[in-house]
């Protein structure tokens, strides 16, 4: 019996299901910076998402996959733009893991340029989230900021996936940028 081959766009999309982590992997493992190479310094504030870019929602036993790419805006320490790549799974209890990488225009401390965030987080029942976010990398007058931060928040609209909440944690330069 012939298979027949699967479309572009599932093979597209199981592409970037296997590449997204494997590259988010791979900037973790060469970009993080130990935290006492620096003197560290507290971040916190606020995020929004504010419009979905981009969805796509396939199923996988019991548990719904979402890949979506929302735009939003952060305030505080890091003041800007982001754009959040996420690839969530949600079980049929409504409780979700997700990964994302966050590429955040912005600025820190009167410096500007963009920072690369691995995400890593739940959502429970799909309303609560916490996650983890650890800068993997930087540009222009950002290329040595390193730090991790907790993230709070809720999803404020179920129907898109948007979430808002705070986030609090450290922030370090490299020691070549002191």
């Amino acid at each position: 019996m012939l298979k027949t081959q699967p479309s572009s766009s599932r093979t597209r999309n199981r592409t970037l299901k296997a590449t997204l982590p494997l590259v988010l992997l791979v900037i973790l493992a060469t970009s993080t910076v130990p935290a006492f190479a620096a003197k560290t310094f507290s971040a916190s504030g606020s995020f929004k998402d504010t419009e979905v870019l981009y969805s796509s929602v396939t199923l996988s036993g019991s548990n719904v996959i979402f890949d979506q790419t929302n735009a939003g805006i952060i305030k505080g320490t890091f003041s800007g733009q982001y754009v959040a790549y996420v690839h969530l799974t949600v079980d049929p209890t409504g409780d979700a893991v997700y990964q994302a990488l966050d590429v955040c225009t912005c600025t820190v401390g009167g410096k500007s340029g963009t920072l690369y965030f691995y995400e890593q987080g739940t959502i429970t029942k799909f309303v609560l989230l916490s996650s983890t976010a650890t800068i993997v990398g930087g540009t222009d007058q950002l290329a040595k900021l390193q730090g991790n931060i907790a993230l709070q928040g809720i999803v404020y609209d179920p129907l898109l996936g948007l979430t808002m909440g705070t986030y609090a944690g450290q922030i370090w330069r490299g020691s070549s940028d002191d």
